[in-house]
Formats: structure tokens, sequence, C-alpha cells
């Protein structure tokens, strides 16, 4: 693996865990928002940027299917599909 491909992967664990903070503490909050948050706390280029995007969707999708998970079940059915995720941003 790249380190490259493993930053990404790392940024968007990174990505994801903020997205669900914030969603956490402002759960009435929309997507749009909570992504505004996290490009906001993250700096980030904009390849990396594209990949956080993608990571925030992909956790905040997870979350809606699946509300009883916690967070760090969240964040491994995310890592389950990261592999498929960075396929499709390609």
């Amino acid at each position: 693996m790249s380190v490259m491909k493993k930053d990404k992967e790392i940024m968007m664990i990174s990505a994801a865990s903020e997205a669900l903070k914030y969603k956490n503490a402002n759960p009435k909050t929309n997507s749009e928002k909570i992504i505004q948050h996290v490009m906001s706390s993250l700096r980030l280029t904009l390849d990396f940027k594209i990949s956080a995007i993608a990571a925030v969707n992909e956790v905040l999708k997870i979350k809606e299917k699946k509300p009883n998970f916690t967070d760090r079940q969240t964040l491994q059915e995310l890592m389950n599909n990261i592999e498929k995720i960075l396929m499709q941003i390609r």
C-alpha cells in the first residue's frame, strides 16, 4: 500500500470521526453543515478534501441506516468499505 493511500485512509477516518462528534453534539444538523464543519476543522489539499467528503457522506449513511451502532462500530463499518469508496472517487 502506498504512503499516499494510507495517508488518505487515515485522513478519511479522521474526517468521519470529526463528523460523528459534530453530529452527536448537534443531532438536528444536516449533512451540509457537518461537511462544512469538517472542512473547516481539517486542513486538507483538494485531493484529500474529496476523500474526506466521501468518508463523511458514507459515515452519515451508515449512522442513518444503523442508528444503534456506536461511533466505534460506525467507523469500523466505514473501514470495511474504505477500499470501495476510494475506488469510486478515482
